[in-house]
């Protein structure tokens, strides 16, 4: 498909994935949800092997390992247990598009699900609309990275249930696929600082928490400094707009709080208890990570396993400001524009994942 083509495709399968999550909303079932996931998924696993810099030759190199069982050099930025993970999946149909297939609905299946946990506290139009306007597109390309970060996004939900074990388990499990999800701990930290305790072992591990959490990003910094030390696409490709969306982060938590507070309702975003621990707390880390890769190469993959939950943000701002005012729809429908502004610039104008020339295998 042409440039122009691609993007009309692309704006009717958002469209349609997110009338389809609008009508979980209005249902309060997930089957438009599930609709979505698998509208997503299948948009991502019948691509050709062009769409997606990365796509082919990672493909290469997969079925290079799953032939001879050693690894190229290009198989370097893979945990061993991706390789064996894709040799798995290829001993049951040795067919790249049944592949590709498995991996996005693995990685939508666990984003959406995750986003679900947020029903209440959140639109699931909304938070599918700023999925596809700002990381979907992305799974067309880092697929073996997005598929930890979903596995660690989706385990998050262990932490707000009091599951920390089960958690580390999951994080454990996601590095064996991409040696970034050690990212994951950090999580786990801040799941720690925020927990409330009163015996002396809480008070311990909160102390400890804060230089746990300089380690690890130390670590992370350097895995995946290492790994891509020799890929193509080490400068950033978003440039200045991380400082914009630090400007839309901050504007948006201040016209929410502004706004309830003159209409006398509360200062705040309405949040359910869980989400209050992470959610506004991992969206500015996101930002704040992403603002590393200007100093450090390829900071930038850190910052995506914080940036799913952006997604929950925002949408979350959005429910906050409703109420039929002007001012609330004023902000709503800036933010919106934002989205879409986001996705021209980063996914059409700076195509550096190769995804604007979509086609179907």
């Amino acid at each position: 498909m042409s440039i122009g083509a691609t993007i009309l495709f692309y704006i009717l399968v958002f469209a349609l994935c997110v009338l389809a999550a609008a009508w979980s909303d209005l249902s309060r079932r997930p089957y438009g949800l599930i609709l979505a996931a698998l509208i997503l998924s299948a948009i991502a696993g019948f691509r050709a092997y062009e769409v997606g810099v990365d796509t082919a030759p990672y493909l290469e190199s997969i079925f290079y390992q799953y032939e001879t069982g050693m690894s190229d050099w290009q198989m370097t930025t893979f945990a061993d247990g991706y390789g064996q993970f894709t040799r798995w999946i290829l001993s049951m149909n040795a067919n790249a598009t049944f592949l590709l297939c498995v991996e996005a609905l693995i990685t939508n299946g666990l984003i959406t699900a995750r986003l679900w946990d947020f029903k209440d506290d959140a639109s699931m139009a909304y938070m599918i609309f700023v999925y596809v306007t700002t990381a979907y597109l992305q799974t067309l390309c880092l697929t073996c990275q997005y598929l930890a970060i979903a596995i660690v996004f989706y385990g998050t939900r262990l932490l707000e249930r009091k599951h920390p074990l089960p958690f580390i388990f999951i994080v454990i499990l996601a590095m064996q696929l991409h040696s970034s999800a050690i990212v994951g701990f950090l999580f786990l930290i801040i799941y720690i600082i925020l927990e409330r305790t009163y015996t002396p072992m809480g008070f311990a591990l909160k102390i400890s928490a804060f230089p746990l959490m300089v380690v690890i990003a130390i670590l992370a910094f350097k895995k995946l400094t290492a790994a891509y030390s020799n890929y193509l696409g080490n400068e950033s490709s978003v440039g200045f707009m991380v400082f914009v969306q630090l400007g839309i982060f901050i504007t948006m938590i201040l016209a929410t709080n502004i706004i309830q507070v003159f209409h006398g309702r509360g200062g705040g975003v309405e949040m359910s208890a869980n989400a209050k621990k992470y959610v506004v707390i991992v969206t500015l880390l996101g930002i704040i990570v992403s603002a590393a890769s200007y100093i450090v190469p390829n900071a930038g993959r850190i910052a995506l396993y914080f940036t799913l939950f952006s997604v929950v943000f925002y949408a979350m701002s959005i429910r906050g400001l409703r109420g039929g005012r002007v001012q609330a729809e004023l902000v709503s429908v800036g933010l919106s524009i934002w989205f879409v502004l986001y996705f021209i610039y980063v996914f059409v104008v700076h195509d550096s994942l190769g995804v604007m020339h979509y086609s179907f295998v």
